[in-house]
């Protein structure tokens, strides 16, 4: 829980999703020339505007307003409807929190997901491994040509400093990431290979938990899987993420080609993560407030001249600036709250998304063109509480809606979880998000008790751990 998110952006299909440099209009326009011509040029240009506009008079204004809401009508419609792939609606993820939420300018609270059945010990045991495994390919100066590692190669400490001092791998993993002046985000192509080879050792079939199960049922959150992305256009709409020619687990698994990876690695943490998005519109709300202001000052200098223009577009923004504050209508997704379905119970300390949380994710799966074109899931409509804690802490989650709580037997983790249970917690995260949100879903004990939960109704039931 919460169920039933507000959400504000649409996805969009092959051929109009695109990130912000592939934009139309007059939005694309000064976007082009910006790449095109450079900051001073552009600099340059809009003091030559300026002159026009003064030049022009009273009427330079007016024209002036009207072209910038045209642009900033565009950028919205950018932002909210052409900016992200869709790739597959209803889709549902369960993974380990590995940081508190935090809030983006637009409004968004980032919800990171390690995916379920991974832990953080087996990922940094098996990178270091990798990184040994390939150690002549990561000393290789003929490997760091990119501009990302001028002076070279970063030193690869050996596997048994690396167990010693976790910080070790940390910092090398930044240092492998080089740096770019042009691109401050950007990553070196080593880097890129490096973890794409983590993540194929990770997802070999022959990579099982303790009972024999393959834990791979994620895999189409870390790369492009033909046997879920079947629509070719979607399939060609999204970059090449790894080379099935390469063996990604022998010595000097490098490929000539550019890879891409879908999945995002967390550097402090040195686990690979989904990135979840709930949804605020402080962005929108901004937009908005330009493109009112705007309005009324077009509308006032046309009749008034641009001091009464002015002054009509200040009344108008500080109006709409009235009604968001009496709505409450603030554009931040807030804190992701837990709903607790007993009102008694008061042992927990906290009701938001912490670290360490077990959760379920549910919302459109797609490809956000910027931000180097990673999987998401965005917007979340709703995430549901599995486990309080992945160590096995002794807490109440609610499941499916303040009518049905679902709580999980001591000792869960998300090494518990495999194909077979993701699939059954994902069809009832299904099943209650396709009704009525005030809806109980109905799950017999058996099944219950085979994902390793108890379920309770009503804001009630019999617990034996809280008596």
């Amino acid at each position: 829980m919460p169920r039933n998110l507000d959400t504000f952006t649409k996805c969009a299909g092959p051929g109009v999703a695109r990130p912000h440099t592939a934009m139309g209009g007059l939005a694309g326009f000064i976007i082009s020339a910006w790449y095109f011509s450079g900051v001073l040029t552009i600099i340059g240009g809009l003091f030559f505007l300026v002159g026009i506009v003064l030049a022009a008079g009273p009427l330079g204004w007016c024209i002036a307003a009207a072209a910038i809401i045209l642009a900033l009508a565009e950028i919205k419609h950018w932002y909210y409807n052409e900016r992200l792939l869709c790739i597959r609606d209803n889709e549902c993820t369960i993974g380990t929190v590995i940081s508190e939420p935090s809030a983006a300018f637009d409004g968004d609270r980032k919800l990171n997901l390690m995916p379920a059945p991974f832990t953080q010990l087996e990922i940094r045991l098996a990178l270091m491994t990798h990184l040994d495994r390939n150690r002549s390919m990561l000393t290789d100066a003929s490997n760091f040509t990119d501009g990302f590692h001028p002076s070279g190669p970063p030193t690869l400490p050996t596997i048994a400093q690396m167990s010693g001092n976790p910080t070790l791998l940390q910092d090398y993993m930044k240092s492998l990431v080089g740096t770019d002046p042009a691109d401050s985000g950007g990553e070196s192509n080593i880097y890129n290979q490096t973890v794409i080879g983590l993540v194929d050792t990770l997802l070999l079939p022959s990579n099982v938990d303790l009972n024999g199960n393959p834990k791979n049922f994620f895999e189409r959150f870390y790369r492009k899987v033909n046997s879920v992305i079947t629509d070719a256009t979607t399939w060609n709409a999204i970059p090449q993420d790894h080379d099935n020619t390469v063996n990604w687990q022998g010595q000097n698994a490098r490929s000539s080609a550019a890879l891409n990876p879908m999945f995002r690695f967390d550097d402090n943490h040195t686990v690979l993560y989904l990135h979840c998005e709930v949804e605020g519109n402080y962005l929108e709300i901004l937009l908005d407030d330009f493109i009112i202001a705007l309005t009324a000052f077009t509308i006032g200098c046309t009749v008034l001249g641009p001091i009464g223009g002015a002054i009509l577009g200040f009344l108008a923004w500080l109006f709409k600036k009235i009604i968001d504050w009496i709505s409450g209508n603030d554009g931040d997704a807030g804190e992701p709250d837990i709903d607790w379905d007993d009102p008694n119970f008061t042992g927990y300390p906290g009701a938001t998304e912490t670290t360490g949380d077990v959760v379920a994710t549910f919302g459109n799966w797609i490809m956000d063109t910027e931000h180097h074109q990673y999987f998401e899931i965005h917007p979340v409509r709703a995430y549901y509480v599995i486990a309080r804690n992945a160590l096995g802490a002794d807490a109440p989650v609610l499941v499916d809606g303040n009518e049905n709580q679902v709580v999980v037997g001591d000792n869960f983790d998300p090494t518990h979880i495999d194909a077979d249970t993701a699939a059954g917690i994902c069809r009832i995260v299904a099943s209650a998000e396709a009704q009525d949100p005030d809806s109980t879903v109905p799950v017999t004990g058996k099944v219950a008790l085979s994902y390793g939960m108890m379920a309770t109704y009503g804001g009630g039931g019999y617990d034996p751990r809280r008596g």
